[in-house]
């Protein structure tokens, strides 16, 4: 098991090595120029290591897209209770559900509440 900054000194020298920069000898001589010959070699041995593991890993190429598919699902605005573009979705949806209603024939006047299974809502209309 590696400690923490050992893995981020191997992030950082393995970015530096993708842009085509070599931080060897600043880690080497500015970083670990006070530690002894052992201990450098030790810190190096790790990056190495480090760096072999990761090269070596298999993307799990089929989660990666689930889990950016979910990560987009989850910045929509149209899902953040918090945002415009929500309430304006909500507004939509909830005139959408009106504007049928106003749309309709309404019933002929001569049929009563009850005729229709209806039942007043106060106890004075019944």
């Amino acid at each position: 098991i590696y400690s923490p900054s050992q893995i981020a000194l191997a992030a950082i020298i393995h970015a530096a090595s993708r842009q085509k920069q070599n931080l060897d000898s600043y880690v080497t001589e500015l970083l670990f120029g006070g530690q002894g010959p052992d201990a450098l070699r030790n810190i190096v041995t790790c990056v190495r290591q480090i760096r072999v593991m990761v090269k070596n890993m298999k993307e799990p190429v089929r989660h990666i897209k689930a889990l950016c598919d979910r990560l987009e699902a989850c910045r929509n605005q149209d899902n953040n209770p918090d945002s415009q573009a929500y309430k304006r979705k909500v507004e939509e949806l909830v005139d959408e559900d009106d504007a049928p209603a106003a749309m309709e024939p309404r019933a002929k006047s001569s049929r009563k509440d009850s005729d229709l299974g209806l039942k007043a809502l106060s106890p004075a209309a019944n």
